[in-house]
């Protein structure tokens, strides 16, 4: 297809990232974000999130993040800040790794594609890693190419990258409604009325996808997954080589976090079974968590366990059926697209997102692209699903 106008609603990861890549290959583009970038209600914004290329068995995720290490490796080159921090991430499991886990799964995927990685016992975790209870985590491995970006300022980098690209970014700019035509989606009614018009639109809403298209509702969910920032009284003990990233037996007990930032605020956070809300509800997390929390860092690393609480964040995923993403046409809506559904792990691929948008826009194939289509129904459980995911 030719170049044309879109206008993109949503400037989260997904938004920001597609109005970027969408301008770069000539189509004017229109961002509208109902806040300001980034928005604090939006999940991808938060001092972290994780990046890892391990997927379990799910080849497919790792070469994805094959695709995108890369650039988040050249982050001073291609944002002119360092917003990736390559700590390495270390998977620890509370028992021996056995086939069928998601650990000794990643590490069958990341040895048949040439990755290094350090396994270790509980021994060379106490060794390496001193803040961790060894004797709790018995078996478990350290993936050098990994570690976390600093989310917020990603997606603000990308939101200038993208206006510096040409793009039309309006902050405060409520959609409304679509605007339809007899020939199909052709732009979009703000909540003041004014309308703005286009030769495609973009929803990128990610939890309020479903607020403004609510036919998709069966296929999206809004649930709350609760975040904890705690700061130390010596955050320098939770830096360095000797805390790196982490989950502790995520599979089971969806637990990961990640080393103190510049800050000194150290990021923990759980993926479960969450609370599910609509993204238009009050956020806030749960009188027992912190309690939860504290038991569970008491466990694993309890030099962490009595810190103080700097703040605490109800991060609101948008999860799809399966835990694939959603990055396609509206079938039977002319000019509606869809790029949204990250359910809890799409951030790491930001240097892709907006590629994989821009494809389905230009028709374009791509190894992807398949799996993030279109559907109504639920297909088997991608292996992100199935495990838990420590995309937070």
């Amino acid at each position: 297809m030719g170049a044309s106008h879109v206008i993109v609603v949503g400037g989260g990861i997904f938004g920001a990232t597609s109005a970027h890549a969408l301008a770069r290959r000539g189509h004017r583009v229109t961002l509208l974000e109902q806040g300001a970038v980034p928005d604090p209600l939006a999940a991808s914004t938060d001092i972290s999130k994780a990046v890892r290329l391990d997927y379990g068995h799910d080849d497919l995720y790792t070469a994805l993040m094959e695709a995108c290490l890369p650039t988040w490796e050249r982050s001073v080159e291609v944002f002119g800040a360092r917003l990736f921090h390559g700590t390495g991430f270390l998977f620890m499991s509370r028992a021996p790794l056995a086939p069928g886990g998601f650990e000794f799964e990643s590490l069958r995927v990341l040895e048949r594609r040439g990755h290094p990685f350090t396994r270790l016992n509980a021994d060379a975790l106490a060794l390496g890693y001193p803040l961790w209870r060894a004797s709790a985590y018995p078996d478990g491995y350290l993936n050098p190419r990994g570690g976390y970006v600093e989310s917020g300022r990603v997606v603000r980098a990308y939101a200038q990258l993208a206006v510096l690209g040409g793009v039309s970014l309006r902050e405060q700019a409520i959609v409304k409604e679509l605007y339809e035509t007899a020939e199909g989606v052709r732009g979009v009614v703000l909540a003041s009325g004014e309308r703005l018009l286009a030769d495609r639109v973009v929803v990128a809403l990610g939890a309020f996808t479903p607020l403004l298209l609510p036919e998709l509702s069966p296929m999206l969910t809004s649930v709350g997954q609760p975040v904890f920032h705690f700061k130390p009284d010596q955050p320098d003990r939770f830096r360095g080589p000797t805390f790196p990233t982490w989950s502790a037996d995520i599979s089971t007990t969806g637990w990961y976090g990640f080393p103190a930032n510049a800050e000194g605020l150290v990021k923990v956070a759980h993926h479960g079974a969450g609370r599910r809300l609509r993204a238009d509800e009050t956020r806030e997390v749960g009188p027992d968590e912190e309690g939860r929390f504290r038991e569970f860092l008491s466990t694993t690393f309890p030099a962490l366990a009595d810190a103080p609480i700097e703040s605490t964040r109800l991060c609101l995923y948008c999860d799809t059926v399966d835990g694939d993403f959603l990055i396609d046409a509206v079938p039977g809506r002319d000019g509606l697209y869809v790029s949204t559904g990250g359910s809890g792990h799409a951030f790491k691929f930001a240097p892709m997102l907006g590629e994989l948008t821009a494809d389905v826009i230009d028709d374009r194939d791509n190894p992807f692209r398949r799996r993030f289509s279109y559907r109504t129904e639920s297909r088997p459980r991608s292996e992100e699903a199935r495990f838990t995911a420590a995309g937070s």
